[in-house]
């Protein structure tokens, strides 16, 4: 709760002589590009009436702390505006004027920090009130502290009329915290984890040895199969094809080998039961999907598994805890703790881009083309006065023109009929905002102004 006590009781005629003070002074300041108007001692400038106001005591202004949680990984904004937990209440002094309680609104304050976060990347935006986290800060707890004060004064540019409120009165709240957690889960993904351990069998009975073949044998029977197969080449159609697939199964057992006989197949799957001995397969950066995605999981350890836990604890598919899986099988599990993806933040032009004439010649045209050295008609190039600006820093901004025409065209007395389509034309600016940025209105990661211009001389 803001409390704020204005105090009008003394006497409306001091109320009258401060807002003419003050508009005899913004009347004197009018002389000048900029000025500065600073509230006299115990007033406030409150933008909405563009005067100073009169208050009687700072006791009557708090904050209320605030906090807020962001995962980690991405820039993202962990308290959209620490006055939207406030109100402010007026106490008017004045039978026209009752007692009422509104929302805090920023554009009654001003916010200064007193202590940063003790990670840079931690911020308040003291014209928005957003406390925003970087990508670069690691998990953890961070607190900061900010002041709310009343406007003691503003700037005017006395060119365009706009009023920035900058310097701070004496009518403060006590410094109020803010929290900030950054967890460790990484934003746009989800987690997996199985334990898993092997099924250990017990012999019902004395184990009868199964015999195999060597390696040896194998070479010796692949050879065998590879003679009959050859002295059996001219012996008529079948026999020839015979020969062929004799000779191609030696092959095969050759490079084999005995063992690969009972051997299981590996089984491809996006995640695999490889340990032989057990473990947990982990993965906390699973891609995000809504619903969390079904995911497949295949036991290529060579051995029987055991699931023995589950980090989804709705156990969601088939490796429910206990269920066993045979080598080369799989079971599903759905992935839990998805973070989405991080909302975009805004970003705001502050000014628009303007542009100009150069003296840069690009095209020349005689001015009647039956007497083409009797005066040329000069296209001049276009350029950027100001670049686009912004609320926050990284945007990048290109620029080039475009001509309405480039072929001159003359008339029936071979005068040239299109002067205007040819020194004229657009200047394109385009604007990119940075990962995880987006212009608003619109939500567009890019931002464009087409800027009319006409570079041209008057020929002689």
């Amino acid at each position: 709760m803001i409390n704020f006590k204005s105090c009008f009781g003394r006497a409306r005629q001091r109320m009258m002589c401060s807002l003419l003070l003050v508009l005899g002074g913004l009347t004197q300041a009018q002389a000048q590009d900029s000025s500065l108007l600073v509230c006299p001692a115990g007033q406030i400038y409150m933008s909405t009436l563009q005067a100073c106001q009169i208050v009687s005591e700072a006791t009557y202004l708090s904050a209320s702390p605030d906090s807020g949680s962001t995962p980690s990984g991405a820039d993202t904004i962990a308290i959209a505006n620490v006055l939207a937990n406030d109100t402010v209440f007026w106490s008017m002094d004045d039978t026209f004027e009752p007692d009422r309680v509104e929302p805090a609104s920023i554009h009654y304050f001003q916010l200064a920090v007193v202590t940063p976060a003790s990670h840079p990347g931690v911020t308040l935006n003291t014209s928005t009130g957003a406390v925003k986290a970087a990508a670069s800060v690691p998990p953890g707890r961070y607190s900061m502290e900010y002041q709310v004060c009343f406007p003691g004064g503003f700037r005017m540019n006395n060119s365009t009329g706009e009023m920035t409120a900058e310097t701070l009165s004496e009518k403060c709240a006590p410094p109020t915290a803010i929290s900030i957690t950054v967890t460790d889960q990484v934003v746009n993904t989800c987690d997996i984890s199985l334990g898993y351990t092997p099924v250990v069998t017990v012999p019902v009975g004395p184990t009868t040895p199964v015999p195999s073949l060597g390696i040896f044998a194998v070479a010796a029977l692949a050879a065998l199969i590879a003679v009959l197969a050859w002295r059996s080449r001219h012996d008529g159609y079948k026999a020839r094809m015979l020969a062929i697939a004799g000779m191609a199964a030696a092959v095969s057992l050759l490079s084999l080998g005995g063992g690969s006989w009972i051997e299981s197949v590996r089984a491809a799957g996006p995640y695999e039961l490889v340990n032989p001995a057990g473990g947990t397969l982990a993965d906390s950066s699973v891609p995000y999907a809504d619903p969390a995605p079904l995911l497949t999981v295949t036991n290529t350890s060579g051995v029987r598994m055991r699931i023995t836990a589950n980090g989804n604890s709705a156990e969601t598919g088939s490796c429910a805890v206990n269920s066993e899986i045979a080598p080369g099988a799989s079971c599903t599990t759905q992935a839990y703790s998805c973070t989405p993806p991080a909302p975009l933040l805004p970003i705001s032009v502050t000014a628009a881009p303007t542009n100009t004439c150069t003296t840069d010649i690009i095209a020349s045209y005689p001015y009647n083309s039956s007497e083409p050295l009797d005066g040329l008609l000069y296209a001049y190039a276009p350029r950027l006065v100001n670049e686009p600006t912004f609320n926050e820093t990284g945007v990048t901004t290109v620029s080039s023109y475009v001509r309405n025409a480039t072929e001159a065209t003359y008339d029936s007395n071979n005068f040239v009929s299109n002067r205007e389509a040819l020194t004229s034309g657009f200047t394109i600016v385009t604007s990119t905002a940075p990962d995880g940025y987006v212009f608003v209105p619109g939500n567009t990661k890019t931002m464009t102004w087409t800027l009319p211009y006409s570079c041209w001389n008057e020929p002689q």
